[in-house]
């Protein structure tokens, strides 16, 4: 009779250990995802961050290339940044940023790929989109940012953009440094016309 008692109090406890691993392997397999998906995200804005745009970002490539697609890139800056956070306060930099990428993310495609990739930059990767759907796109992303202001002790702020947009028709030799180096060559003259407008490479 003990010996029956103690066999099933070691396969309980046996049950439970199980059921305790297992339990601990699920935690472990979540947390491991949270981890994984804060390594490729901006925590500020919840956009994709540099690195993994650059993993998806050439993953959508090889696909645009094996279906002979066009493929476009919007290049955003935020216009002014330096001044706004020195002016403002570092906090209404980043609402002025949350607003951005708000914006962006509601102008695009789910097919899209968006990102923050630098302080106050941001990229938009558009496959089988050509120039002009791109610069429609580049025209909401700015009308949207620019018409609503941002509040900071009862002042209303002005908030702009600047965008850089190129395209890319034959895609058989092309890599996601070159649409992006054309995109951002864009952005460097939108901004020598003096901001809050779009250019086109």
């Amino acid at each position: 009779m003990q010996q029956k008692l103690t066999q099933r109090t070691l396969l309980e406890l046996k049950d439970s250990l199980e059921e305790k691993v297992k339990d601990r392997t699920v935690k472990l397999e979540e947390a491991k995802s949270v981890a994984e998906t804060m390594a490729r995200t901006d925590v500020l804005t919840g956009l994709n961050n540099r690195r993994s745009f650059y993993e998806k970002a050439n993953e959508i490539l090889k696909t645009v290339i094996r279906k002979k697609q066009s493929i476009s890139a919007l290049m955003i800056d935020a216009d002014n940044f330096k001044e706004l956070n020195d002016t403002y306060s570092h906090s209404f930099g980043d609402k002025v940023l949350k607003k951005i990428a708000n914006n962006i993310f509601a102008s695009i495609r789910e097919i899209d790929l968006c990102a923050r990739i630098g302080g106050e930059e941001f990229v938009v990767l558009m496959p089988d989109e050509n120039i002009e759907m791109a610069q429609i796109v580049a025209q909401r992303i700015l009308s949207n940012i620019s018409k609503k202001s941002l509040e900071f002790d009862g002042q209303e702020v002005q908030v702009t953009v600047s965008i850089g947009v190129s395209a890319c028709k034959d895609t058989s030799s092309v890599t996601i440094d070159k649409i992006i180096k054309h995109a951002d060559l864009a952005l460097y003259k939108a901004k020598k016309r003096g901001k809050n407008c779009i250019n086109v490479a």
